[in-house]
């Protein structure tokens, strides 16, 4: 899962940040550029939220010692703890970390959403494209969820 899961969230980000590097060393197409420049800062925050997340949590489940945001929102719902409580092994790690980073994506977009409804011009593209980034980190923990099966069987 993990892997499956890392590896179209790295490359966003990389996309992201590459993009908005050019722009920051050419300030003429950066001022031209202005609204997409934003736009992708805002997308980053996003998928670089979700990223750190799998990322810091699959090193952390290896070797726990830290308390989790993944551990806390996990323990909050009675059904998540009872599901990856219920798996095996590393299963138990996969469980933990898809539907844990899922469970605060969620929380997120929920935020984001409820400020959505009261914002005005910049506000609003910034909570749309930050929604759109933890749109864009949701699908791809979804597909790695469900790609993780077919490698699994």
């Amino acid at each position: 899962f993990y892997l499956l899961a890392i590896d179209p969230l790295d490359k966003e980000c990389t996309r992201l940040s590459e993009l908005t590097d050019a722009l920051d060393k050419d300030t003429v197409q950066k001022k031209e550029n202005i609204a997409s420049y934003k736009c992708a800062k805002y997308r980053y925050a996003s998928v670089a939220r979700i990223y750190n997340l799998l990322y810091h949590g699959y090193r952390v489940y290896h070797r726990p010692a830290i308390d989790l945001d993944i551990e806390s929102c996990i323990q909050s719902s009675p059904e998540l703890s009872l599901l990856c409580n219920q798996a095996d092994g590393n299963e138990r790690i996969d469980c933990k970390l898809y539907y844990g980073i899922s469970c605060i994506a969620k929380e997120m977009n929920e935020t984001y959403s409820q400020k959505l409804i009261y914002a005005t011009d910049w506000e609003k593209v910034e909570l749309e494209e930050r929604i759109d980034g933890l749109n864009f980190a949701i699908e791809c923990l979804n597909e790695a969820w469900e790609k993780r099966k077919e490698v699994i069987e």
